[in-house]
């Protein structure tokens, strides 16, 4: 399903469905992060959420919003989820490769240990972005940038935009972008994740904007939705297994530095991550035959926002 629009309909002007956007998400975002510092996933895969949300809010947005506030904030945004993914990729990788494979190794009890370690000071790290007087500011900004965008009134000079015109020229943008999806089995491991962070603004930009354009244009919001999610899953199969590789050989690196692990010197280090490296070199190119077919369905589908007419 498209995410639920966030109190927009078609009369709504950018400033007041932005301002809700964004309220929406810091509430998300202030809800969940008392608990990341339990290490509960969820909570903090809820945080990540609403930081995307104003991420992608802003740059749809983006005309209306001084520049000034919007280089800031997006600086901070940045900041703040590069301090926050260590934690959600060594909670990935303990799905995906400690429980399916630790039982194969000698040594997968070391491996499991130190990577309770590194997830425990992840967890650390993002917990105490969280609640720093940085990330205070980060949330003060934009709360006075709502309150700035509530308050605007229409004249002359400024005058407030309709949500949907505003939007209309900022989907036509993303989806230029979107663009280098179609040569995507020869993107290298950089654009393949710059990809997948457009696909993920696209989709959530889709949530935001498709009641703006009234009741027909749900169903096509819904089939452009359906083939983001998919081409979403297909892209974080492979930037995950990049990042699974990275995070493996930095736990081989302190399994050798274990003085009672009993391991011959680099003997298992070599044999491991080319045992992972084969898996995911096998499962790179499964999915980027689906990212060639869910592309495919995403620029079939009719952009929903194309009747409109500014």
């Amino acid at each position: 399903m498209v995410a639920r629009n966030v109190n927009a309909y078609r009369a709504a002007s950018a400033e007041k469905v932005l301002a809700a956007i964004c309220v929406d998400a810091i509430r998300q975002i202030v809800a969940h992060r008392s608990k990341v510092e339990k290490i509960v996933p969820e909570e903090l895969h809820q945080v990540r959420i609403g930081l995307r949300k104003i991420d992608t809010a802003i740059r749809l947005f983006s005309r209306i919003i001084p520049e000034e506030n919007y280089e800031r904030i997006a600086k901070e945004l940045k900041w703040l989820r590069g301090e926050v993914s260590s934690a959600r990729n060594l909670d990935v990788f303990g799905i995906d490769i400690l429980k399916p494979f630790v039982n194969r190794w000698d040594f997968g009890a070391v491996v499991s240990m130190l990577h309770r370690r590194e997830l425990d000071q992840a967890y650390a790290q993002a917990t105490k972005a969280l609640h720093s007087k940085r990330f205070r500011r980060l949330i003060d900004g934009i709360g006075k940038l709502i309150k700035f965008l509530v308050g605007r009134t229409s004249s002359a000079a400024h005058p407030t935009q309709p949500a949907a015109d505003v939007a209309v020229r900022a989907l036509n943008a993303m989806m230029k972008k979107m663009r280098i999806g179609r040569s995507a089995r020869h993107l290298s491991d950089r654009d393949l994740h710059r990809f997948r962070l457009r696909t993920k603004r696209m989709r959530y930009a889709i949530g935001f904007t498709s009641g703006l354009f009234g009741k027909p244009a749900e169903k096509g919001a819904e089939k452009m939705a359906k083939s983001l999610r998919d081409l979403q899953a297909y892209l974080g199969e492979i930037t995950d297994g990049e990042s699974h590789v990275k995070i493996l050989h930095h736990l081989m690196k302190k399994v050798e530095q274990q003085p009672m692990s009993g391991l011959g010197a680099g003997a298992g280090r070599a044999r491991l991550p080319h045992s992972l490296i084969g898996h995911q070199t096998w499962r790179r190119e499964r999915m980027l035959k689906k990212i060639a077919a869910a592309y495919g369905a995403f620029e079939a589908a009719k952009p929903f926002w194309h009747g409109h007419h500014r």
